[in-house]
């Protein structure tokens, strides 16, 4: 999801924290320049999807690997009302008690009731720096009105007027006592009615218009962990969700004239006079949402049994078509790195740009993406990038199902970095934009945004841990990517290559942080699990510094170099060091980074010129660039900091995406 400042996991292209302000400046100030630009040349974006690709079924046969047998089903009816912005909902909840424990009760999660007032955990939580900061004119809630339990009785089993534990005022985790204990591996059938109520569009969910996102529109109930307690957390401002993998079967009933994507194939559609009826079916999915519209413009092609269908408003045709290819090329790049994506279908919507706080999330198999119409025009990636850090969260955190809520840095954090690492190869060197002849990466911003916050706390926190929106973002996500992409220069294409390991490992799995550091071990060595280790759980930081170059003639006429470099910080990591001499010539040190310091010698045949620490700029997370060079002469040595290229990204990332 992305930030409110960017798409969103940020953000989710990952989610971009700041001055949201700020970015609308600078792109106010370059826009009619961008635009006169976009008059008078081609898109520089990605290849265009194939428009002459073939129509395709409605129900694509499922793309397996390593599927798991799910323990939990919902049936589940649907009843949009576009104009008074309600669902109307009823069905089914097969539930499996998965535990090892008898249990005596389930959790639910209400989490439309997050809107519902000013006093919910929400709307008193941390608002700078984030999304969903806006104070809503419309309230949102959920009403149960009754759950029972068929081949139990008829009895009424919801605990009407319950609030949440500790907070009167929330009503978005709910207690459900069992009329007798549930034993391992039994199952029961819930049946189920509620009516639901959406706010005007805010974090993931919401109206504006006629164009509605459903998300967290129905009861949930709570992750059942193996020791039989429930993972189970009021909804929190800068918090995501956690649940099992169930099967779903959704049916959603709109007006004729709306046009509907959902997660999951499109199994059934019937007509009702003036309504449709549309039956949307999915295995092995931890969440389901929809978005619902009169005004979408549909796109779809099919690559290797996967139906990719585009949702966007009139206009953003050419941003479509771009999200489509990079979800076609995409699909391709992160199933070879980290697993064959497994659904036959993926959805993606664009909302309108009325309702820009819907773009940048992930759900399975359905993504929003979002961006300016103008943006594929001018260069600027915006369409890109969401849709690439979107289409990442499908592995972390839709398949691997972490916990967002205790551990989001395994959900964001890898995402941005999959995310950082497709788009350098889908578009090498201008990954954030191409546009006024300026080539512009996204990895110097995150870096920049990276070392500003890693002395204000850990990366691995709870979300509920965070007092500012910004930290959260700074960290989880720039950090976690930070860090990573660190490792995988030092040790060339080895995080990665660990990253598929562990996403391939706990598939379906559940994953904690040791999870991952075991992988990391593992497949990179103790250096690498280690910095990683410090970087995540211990404010880590490192910054090598050149503190003295020293020279003094010896025989033959040969001069006797000694470098003197420091480390500063727990980050313990190897590092080049260059001597270049007056004719240009370049000798390379390597330091293993052990201890405060080392004095590095050689011989060269002529003065020193220059002096270069890590010269390739693969310790992404070294704090200042700028004590990495000496030099002995007045000429200043090129190309030593990512300030400039940082500070560009940084202000046309704010503006994009989650």
């Amino acid at each position: 999801m992305q930030g409110a400042g960017r798409g969103g996991g940020r953000t989710g292209a990952g989610f971009v924290s700041g001055s949201f302000a700020g970015a609308l400046t600078f792109l106010g100030l370059a826009l009619v320049a961008l635009i006169r630009l976009a008059l008078s040349t081609a898109s520089p974006g990605l290849m265009p999807a194939d428009a002459s690709a073939p129509s395709a079924v409605a129900m694509l046969p499922h793309v397996s690997e390593g599927v798991p047998v799910t323990a939990h089903a919902y049936t589940l009816e649907a009843a949009l009302d576009p104009e008074a912005h309600t669902i109307a909902g009823s069905g089914t909840i097969d539930f499996t008690n998965t535990s090892r424990a008898a249990l005596d009760e389930i959790w639910v999660h209400l989490y439309l009731n997050a809107f519902e007032g000013p006093e919910t955990v929400f709307q008193r939580g941390p608002r700078g720096g984030f999304r969903g900061s806006g104070t809503a004119s419309e309230t949102g809630s959920i009403n149960v009105k009754r759950l029972t339990i068929p081949a139990w009785g008829e009895a009424d089993l919801w605990p009407h007027g319950a609030s949440t534990p500790g907070e009167p005022a929330d009503h978005t985790d709910i207690r459900v006592p069992l009329p007798r204990p549930l034993a391992p591996k039994e199952t029961i059938r819930f049946a189920v009615a509620w009516d639901s109520k959406l706010p005007p569009v805010t974090l993931r969910t919401g109206y504006s218009g006629s164009f509605h996102m459903a998300g967290q529109w129905f009861p949930k109930i709570a992750k059942l962990e193996p020791d039989g307690t429930f993972a189970h957390f009021p909804f929190e401002r800068l918090s995501e969700f956690y649940a099992d993998f169930a099967d779903w079967d959704v049916q959603v009933r709109t007006p004729s004239a709306v046009v509907v994507g959902a997660t999951g194939a499109l199994a059934e559609e019937k007509v009702d006079g003036d309504h449709v009826t549309r039956r949307f079916v999915q295995r092995a999915a931890h969440d389901f949402a929809f978005a619902a519209w009169d005004g979408f413009v549909e796109k779809r092609i099919v690559h290797d049994g996967v139906l990719l269908r585009s949702l966007s408003p009139r206009g953003f045709e050419q941003a479509a078509s771009l999200e489509l290819e990079v979800a076609r090329r995409g699909l391709d790049l992160l199933g070879a790195r980290y697993g064959r994506y497994p659904h036959p279908t993926l959805t993606l919507v664009h909302p309108p740009s009325s309702a820009p706080e819907a773009g940048g999330m992930e759900y399975p198999a359905l993504i929003t993406t979002g961006g300016p119409w103008w943006g594929p025009t001018v260069g600027i990636r915006s369409a890109e990038l969401v849709t690439i850090h979107e289409l990442s969260h499908q592995w972390f955190q839709g398949l691997v199902a972490s916990n967002e809520r205790e551990y989001p840095f395994l959900d964001e954090g890898l995402t941005t970095f999959a995310e950082i690492d497709a788009m350098s190869e889908l578009a090498p060197g201008s990954s954030a934009s191409r546009a006024l002849g300026l080539a512009v990466d996204t990895a110097p911003f995150y870096r920049s945004r990276s070392t500003e916050s890693a002395r204000f706390g850990r990366v691995a926190r709870s979300a509920r841990d965070f007092t500012l929106g910004s930290d959260y973002a700074d960290l989880v996500y720039g950090r976690t990517a930070t860090l990573l992409g660190t490792l995988d220069r030092v040790f060339p294409g080895e995080a990665r290559r660990a990253l598929g390991v562990y996403a391939r490992r706990f598939r379906f799995g559940h994953p904690r942080p040791e999870d991952l550091l075991t992988v990391v071990r593992q497949e990179m060595g103790d250096v690498a699990a280690d910095a990683l280790l410090a970087g995540l759980m211990d404010r880590g930081t490192v910054d090598f510094a050149i503190r003295g170059v020293t020279s003094r003639s010896v025989d033959d006429g040969r001069v006797e170099v000694e470098v003197e470099v420091a480390r500063a910080g727990s980050v313990v990591l190897p590092v080049d060091v260059d001597v270049v001499d007056e004719r240009g010539e370049v000798f390379r040190l390597t330091w293993d980074g052990r201890g405060d310091g080392v004095a590095l010698r050689l011989e060269i045949a002529s003065g020193v010129r220059s002096v270069i620490v890590d010269p390739e700029l693969r310790v992404l997370c070294d704090d200042d660039l700028f004590n990495n060079t000496w030099t002995s002469g007045s000429a200043p040595v090129a190309g030593r900091t990512l300030g400039a290229s940082s500070f560009v990204a940084r202000a046309i990332l704010v503006g994009v995406g989650p």
